[in-house]
């Protein structure tokens, strides 16, 4: 039996697909609990509520990264690879830190400007 890939660097599409399932699962069970879907009790049933999901997410994505990276983990070793995660994930943890301490902000002048708009009308 063997397994097919694109030629672009070990991109298994079939597991990908799967792994978007997984987390679209995870999407619609949250959204289920919190009530902004209204989807059927079956689905919420069969799919145990979701943790199923979350661990069959996380154990895809680390074998597709492995899988992905396993020429530079055999021949640099092991601290290339977790440079080359760290170098891609820091950007959007950056993002996130920009958005999540300049958002007080953006709302406090929001209401600043409200405040005096009201007064001048």
């Amino acid at each position: 039996m063997s397994t097919t890939t694109s030629q672009s660097g070990g991109v298994l599409p079939a597991l990908t697909s799967i792994r978007f399932l997984a987390a679209l699962t995870v999407v619609l069970s949250h959204f289920t609990e919190l009530g902004l879907l209204n989807a059927p009790k079956w689905f919420f049933d069969f799919v145990d509520g979701g943790p199923p999901a979350v661990s069959l997410f996380f154990v895809l994505s680390g074998f597709i990264l492995t899988y992905t990276y396993r020429k530079t983990i055999g021949t640099d070793g092991p601290a290339r690879f977790y440079v080359a995660r760290f170098a891609r994930s820091i950007r959007s943890c950056f993002c996130h830190w920009v958005c999540r301490r300049s958002s007080p902000l953006i709302c406090l002048m929001a209401a600043i400007h409200r405040s005096c708009s009201i007064g001048t009308r």
